[in-house]
């Protein structure tokens, strides 16, 4: 991704190899990997647009994190999704020393909607974001988020999402 030296892929770490990234793959279908975590860098175009040695590290990434794991992970059956959710939850919250997230009454309700049918491309000028960019911009993926809730209110809904209110218990 850096042939052209965009700094849009500068990141730190840097982008690996191809074999870096088959065996860190392989990794994860060996269940090496213990969870997958995100580092949202958010910079704005002017930033990312200095020369390379100047922009900052850094990609816009939460909005298509699961978009992207989904579409090249649980979509073309290199990993289950249930895997997939584990590392993206239990896996950190076991790092980090937190409690596992669970669903059960009285817990947070701290939960996502994924569609995971509906293909679509990463369109980065709808990110809620400051970055209105992405090196994966116009790619199809799956496993859009539809709605959040934090503490069991709605914290994010898709414009054409209907459902609305508090998720009780």
């Amino acid at each position: 991704m850096l042939e052209r030296f965009d700094p849009i892929h500068k990141v730190a770490p840097p982008l690996r190899t191809g074999a870096d990234i088959a065996y860190l793959r392989s990794a994860l279908r060996r269940g090496l990997v213990e969870c997958i975590g995100t580092d949202h860098a958010p910079h704005t175009r002017a930033e990312k647009e200095l020369d390379l040695l100047e922009a900052p590290f850094g990609i816009a990434n939460i909005e298509v994190a699961f978009p992207l794991l989904y579409s090249r992970l649980v979509a073309t059956d290199e990993l289950e999704l249930a895997r997939l959710l584990e590392l993206l939850t239990a896996g950190p919250a076991g790092v980090m020393g937190w409690p596992e997230p669970t669903l059960e009454p009285g817990a947070p309700a701290d939960l996502t909607v994924i569609d995971l049918e509906t293909e679509r491309p990463v369109r980065p000028e709808t990110f809620l974001s400051r970055a209105k960019f992405s090196p994966w911009a116009g790619e199809a993926l799956r496993g859009w988020p539809v709605m959040t809730f934090v503490r069991g209110r709605r914290a994010f809904a898709r414009a054409d999402t209907a459902v609305s209110g508090r998720v009780d218990g």
